[in-house]
């Protein structure tokens, strides 16, 4: 009838108003923050027994900080942790809204347990780091739990900073493999050195975005602003300090594993 009508009209209208409007394309608002990097007090430092693998990771204040490739001595990201919203009111950061419990499952092997409980009480995230042995990847085995009950959104933010340096990234959507991908150029002792990394999850992201630190297109920014992706850009329009994330789909109790790979090129 017309008053139905009119009234789905109106409801439509009051949500324009509200709702944040979805990008895609290019990042524009080039270039974001200065590039720093995290804490030296590590809780976790690893990396393969093999020689085929190149990648050395550390641990700080429960999260993923500087992963090493191909070199002891070339760190390629600032911190990577997983973000936590409800959809309604709070968004919570990994490294500040949680308590860190550290353990070694092998005290023999360059294996973490770092188990992350929500100060709120809301959820628990557990996350084990191991390397491949035959390839330059950092693996993270992730369980999310639910403690009381709510559903929760939860999402993959990683401050990349590649070939030892954040302020020049490139950083863009690979959908064919389903990959966030960060790259760098640098010189390094005299000699140009190239460093791409993908960043990939078993379960696949539901939804993405790629922006400038601590610009509307920053993801973390994004998200304490509308507790959803408003802005899920596929690529940066210039060179600059990226960050990007992902959206994992969780329930009551969720495991999925990350995979973030190295190389010279995005081959």
């Amino acid at each position: 009838c017309v008053s139905s009508l009119a009234l789905l009209i109106a409801i439509v209208a009051a949500l324009a108003q509200t709702a944040p409007v979805m990008a895609s394309g290019t990042a524009t608002d080039c270039c974001g923050g200065p590039a720093t990097w995290t804490t030296g007090n590590k809780v976790a430092l690893g990396t393969s027994a093999t020689t085929n693998s190149t990648v050395w990771f550390t641990v700080a204040n429960g999260i993923t900080t500087e992963v090493f490739y191909p070199r002891a001595d070339v760190p390629n990201m600032q911190d990577m942790q997983y973000i936590v919203t409800d959809g309604l009111g709070f968004v919570d950061l990994e490294r500040d809204a949680t308590h860190h419990v550290v353990s070694m499952p092998d005290d023999k092997a360059l294996e973490y347990t770092i188990a992350n409980s929500a100060k709120s009480g809301k959820y628990r995230i557990t996350n084990t780091y191991i390397t491949d042995p035959n390839q330059n990847t950092l693996v993270i085995n992730t369980r999310f739990q639910s403690l009381d009950g709510g559903s929760y959104k939860l999402y993959l933010l990683e401050n990349a900073s590649m070939a030892g340096g954040g302020a020049n990234n490139q950083a863009w959507w690979d959908g064919t493999n389903g990959a966030l991908m960060s790259s760098n150029t640098q010189t390094l002792f005299g000699s140009p050195m190239t460093v791409v990394s993908a960043l990939r999850v078993s379960s696949g992201f539901i939804a993405h975005d790629t922006g400038y630190a601590s610009a509307a297109s920053d993801c973390y920014v994004d998200l304490k602003a509308h507790k959803t992706l408003a802005n899920q850009f596929d690529a940066l329009a210039a060179l600059g300090n990226g960050v990007q994330c992902g959206q994992i789909g969780v329930g009551s109790d969720t495991t999925f594993s990350v995979a973030l790979g190295y190389g010279g090129d995005s081959m």
